[in-house]
C-alpha cells in the first residue's frame, strides 16, 4: 500500500479551504484501488491524503477525485 500517494486540498475559487467537503476517490484505470482517504484538516485546512494499492501490472493507474461537481483525475505510474 502507498500511504499518502496523493495529497490535495479542496478550496474555493479564491483559494480558501473548504473544510466541510468530503471527497470521493475511485480507481478508474490500471487496476489500482483506493485503500483510504484521510483528512489532515487539523494540520492543514482542506488537506486530504489518498492511500492506494497500485495494480499488479506495470503502468499507469488513474484515480478520480470528486468533490461536489468538481472532478479531477490523477495518474500514478507503477513499475
Amino acid at each position: 500500500m502507498n500511504r499518502d500517494a496523493v495529497l490535495f486540498r479542496i478550496t474555493d475559487v479564491s483559494g480558501v479551504a473548504l473544510t466541510k467537503v468530503q471527497p470521493e476517490v475511485t480507481g478508474v484505470a490500471g487496476g489500482g484501488t483506493v485503500r483510504g482517504v484521510v483528512s489532515y484538516d487539523s494540520e492543514v485546512p482542506g488537506l486530504f491524503g489518498i492511500h492506494v494499492q497500485l495494480g499488479i501490472s506495470p503502468g499507469t493507474n488513474v484515480f478520480r477525485i470528486q468533490a461536489g461537481t468538481v472532478v479531477q483525475e490523477v495518474s500514478i505510474t507503477g513499475r
